[in-house]
């Protein structure tokens, strides 16, 4: 039963989200974006490009999402688009100088935050921790569930 003294799991988890997600802002709020830090890094990590099904499928997010992430990085100066010559159907997305840079800065600041929570558990508490949280991925990937998504709401008028 789930009670003010006990709730559920899945609370502590959106919690602790939250809060990472506060922290990482605080970190890089000299950016230009505020936002889609993950994508950002995905997209920059190749440097031939990347077509936006293969970040859709990557980031596990339907075409209209990958659409306004993709849009969103683009208008910033993060990313261009080149059409493939051999097929011009086919258009890359191409992470920028300023992209790969600050994408870099953003995995920097996200494995800090990374060791500093993970240095008040040992090892072996972080191991087992990680084998869970896989294992319950696991689990509810494959239970029957509705598309959800999260707005993301901007942190600050960039």
């Amino acid at each position: 039963m789930i009670s003010k003294a006990q709730p559920p799991f899945v609370r502590s988890l959106h919690l602790i989200t939250k809060d990472y997600f506060g922290v990482l802002a605080e970190k890089l709020n000299h950016l230009d974006i505020e936002r889609y830090f993950y994508p950002l890094i995905v997209i920059a990590k190749e440097d031939i490009g990347i077509t936006q099904k293969k970040l859709s499928d990557l980031l596990e997010l339907d075409k209209v999402t990958t659409s306004r992430i993709v849009d969103y990085l683009a208008c910033k100066g993060y990313l261009g688009r080149e059409q493939n010559p051999d097929d011009r159907r086919v258009i890359r997305l191409k992470p920028t100088e300023k992209a790969i840079s600050d994408a870099q800065e953003i995995e920097g600041a996200m494995m800090e935050i990374e060791l500093e929570l993970f240095a008040a558990v040992s090892d072996k508490e972080r191991t087992c921790f990680e084998k869970v949280v896989r294992t319950l991925g696991d689990t509810i990937h494959e239970m029957p569930k509705e598309s959800v998504k999260f707005d993301y709401k901007k942190l600050k008028n960039k």
